[in-house]
Formats: structure tokens, sequence, C-alpha cells
């Protein structure tokens, strides 16, 4: 489904809170007129739910710091050492640590971490992953960036390796998730693709907003669905009343009101079924 025409309230925002243009897809609510497809995603089999956190540095203020090249990733080493030279560098406050790969980081033992920098500049975003700083003052790595974005624009993309899409846009934030609280924009996802995202040579496994799908997908995404894949807007349709969800939790109220107003974008692969 395609997004449509922003909402027409007023409400004063701070970029740093909410970024992007009022047009940006993270901006969008859910048009009248969009189409529903169902898509059919399969219910996870292993215990627990899992988050894909997002490392956020909006501190133009902070001491310009060098980034260094570390090519670990997933592979299984720490993340923690320079392997290169300065990718590019940036304000970050000098006490702001990121755990390195390993059984005692608690986002798991190798977390995405797409990152997304605010520049000097108070506008430049630069975005990669996977970020470490494993101690303070220590030597801040990253294995690619990209600085295509501002925080003004309109914000597609970013540094979610499987889809491309945006490190701080669709990331619920501070305050959101409260009594009270609301979501005023899309939100991001993660499905499991050998069960949910579909690939053909025609489609590569993705769709707008997303530029790419994940380097295996075509021998890991098994999907058969083929409205389902890197990009997709997932969503509740207006007919489903929330309140009558037997939801227990005004956390859960408020991601299926945000699902049914805004959606969440495809953003990665979890890799297995969470």
């Amino acid at each position: 489904m395609q997004p449509n025409s922003p909402s027409t309230t007023n409400v004063v925002r701070n970029a740093h809170a909410w970024p992007f243009s009022r047009n940006s897809i993270w901006n969008l609510p859910i048009g009248a007129g969009a189409v529903y497809v169902p898509a059919g995603i399969k219910k996870p089999t292993d215990y627990g739910m899992t988050t894909d956190v997002d490392v956020l540095v909006l501190t133009p203020g902070a001491p310009v710091t060098p980034v260094y090249y570390n090519g670990d990733a997933w592979g299984g080493g720490s993340r923690c050492d320079v392997q290169g030279g300065v990718l590019f560098s940036a304000p970050i406050p000098p006490n702001f640590v990121v755990p390195g790969a390993g059984s005692g980081n608690p986002d798991g033992s190798t977390p995405n971490y797409a990152t997304a920098i605010l520049a000097a500049d108070n506008h430049t975003l630069i975005q990669g992953q996977p970020m470490a700083r494993c101690t303070e003052d220590g030597n801040v790595t990253m294995w690619w960036s990209q600085e295509n974005e501002s925080l003004f624009g309109t914000g597609n993309s970013g540094g979610h390796g499987g889809s491309m899409l945006s490190s701080i846009g669709g990331t619920i934030r501070l305050g959101e998730l409260v009594p009270g609280g609301t979501i005023r924009h899309a939100m991001k996802v993660n499905l499991h693709g050998a069960e949910d995202y579909y690939y053909d040579n025609l489609t590569r496994g993705f769709r707008w907003p997303a530029t790419t799908a994940d380097s295996g997908a075509s021998g890991s995404y098994n999907g058969t669905v083929p409205a389902l894949r890197e990009g997709s807007l997932l969503a509740l349709p207006p007919s489903i009343n929330v309140s009558a969800m037997g939801l227990e939790t005004e956390p859960a109220k408020i991601l299926a009101r945000a699902f049914q107003d805004y959606g969440a974008y495809a953003v990665d692969d979890t890799a297995w079924s969470t």
C-alpha cells in the first residue's frame, strides 16, 4: 500500500525527536484509498520477542570524533578494534558507549545497530552499521556509512542493510510508549525472510521505498505472498476495532493504533523465527 496525504493536525515538531519533512514516508498517515493485501505472516516459533536497536547520536555540539573501519560485522569478531582508516568524523559524546558483539551484549550477540549520527551542521545525517564503541573515550568503529539524507528532508535511506532504509526514521522514541503516549509516524519491523519475504527474479525481494534486499535473499527468502517484501508497509486495516482486540497493556494499544494510522515498513530480516 502507499501512504497518502499527511495529517492536518498542527503539532510543533522537534526535528531531533520527530525528524524529516511533512511529506516523508515516515510522517505520512495511511490514506483512505489504501489497498490492503493479507500478508500471511507466519507465527514465530522461537520464544520471546526481540528488538532491533537503532543507535541515534543527535549531539551536533559534541567533540568531533573519528569513526574507523571495522569489518567484523556479523562474522564473530568483537567490532571493537580499528581495522582500517577513518570512514568519517562526526560529533559523538566522549562517554557514549555502544557495546561490541559477543555474548555479553544486552541487545544480542550480533545486533544490527543501524546508526544515525547528526553532523555538526545540524542537518546532515551520517548513517551506517554496525557501530561500536566498547569503552568510554575508546575508538569508534563501523563497517560502512553514507551521508545521503538531511534531518529535514524526506529521509528514505539509511543504515538498515536489508533494505537501505533509514536508521532514524520509524524508530520508536522515548516518551511514545507511555500512558497517554502517541506514535505519530510510521514504524519499522523485521520479519523472518525464510518464512515471510517473497523473492523472484523480477522483484528481487524488495519494493519501494527499499532499494535492496538482504545479500542472500535469492536463497533465503521463501515467502509466498508477492506483496510482502523488504520495503512493504504493514498495517492493520481500519475495519479492525483496536479497542476490541483484547490488548492488555497501554503500550500494546499504542502500537496497534500506530499500525492502523501509519503502519510499519519492513526493513530487515530477523534471520530466525522471532
